[in-house]
């Protein structure tokens, strides 16, 4: 790895596999975290997890520096997902004795 790299080599290092993203590879990224999280949370509605990574995409809209947004939306939109999982236990159903007086 050339640690010495310019602005003039940008075409080389796209090339070699990192660089600057383009809004077609960064879209194409965030659509796969999307599709993953969907995976790994399969009791959250995809439309809910669609909004979660929407908004955290967003958030990101006026960013200089894009090379990493996939990635942060993703861990972002992971934690959410996983905060929202634990404040909103699934409804167990009643007991006997706690409808018997009903």
């Amino acid at each position: 790895m050339n640690i010495g790299r310019t602005a003039g080599n940008r075409g080389e290092a796209a090339a070699e596999g990192w660089g600057m993203l383009n809004e077609q590879d960064e879209r194409r990224l965030v659509e796969q975290a999307e599709a993953d999280l969907e995976r790994e949370f399969p009791q959250v509605p995809a439309e809910r997890v669609r909004k979660v990574v929407g908004r955290l995409w967003g958030e990101f809209r006026s960013a200089r520096v894009r090379d990493f947004i996939p990635v942060l939306v993703s861990r972002e939109a992971r934690a959410q997902l996983r905060r929202e999982m634990t404040a909103a236990p699934e409804p167990r159903p009643a007991l006997p004795y706690e409808t018997a007086g009903a």
